[in-house]
């Protein structure tokens, strides 16, 4: 009988250690997206302080601003997935 719980109960911390990576491997993703979040913001919050100040053209600026209504539209995780694009739309914009 004791040899049954042993068994039983190693089979649970098995199985739970799978749980426990999953949701240890979500949060790093998460902790990603919010990384590329930050910097998206950070480098938009920048670029439209330059376009008050009158530094950018009128093209530039609409792409910017382009860039920034479609970082407003993001509303789920699935969707994040944009951000690092339009990371890179911006980093090219800017240059």
């Amino acid at each position: 009988m004791l040899r049954f719980l042993v068994c039983v109960f190693s089979l649970c911390l098995l199985f739970s250690g799978t749980d426990l990576k999953k949701k240890k491997g979500k949060l790093k993703g998460r902790k990603l997206w919010l990384s590329y979040d930050n910097t998206l913001i950070s480098d938009l919050e920048k670029q439209l302080q330059k376009i008050e100040k009158g530094e950018y053209s009128d093209k530039k600026t609409k792409e910017i601003l382009a860039i920034a209504d479609e970082y407003f539209k993001i509303r789920d995780a699935n969707e994040k997935r944009k951000i690092s694009s339009l990371i890179k739309k911006l980093n090219k914009t800017t240059k």
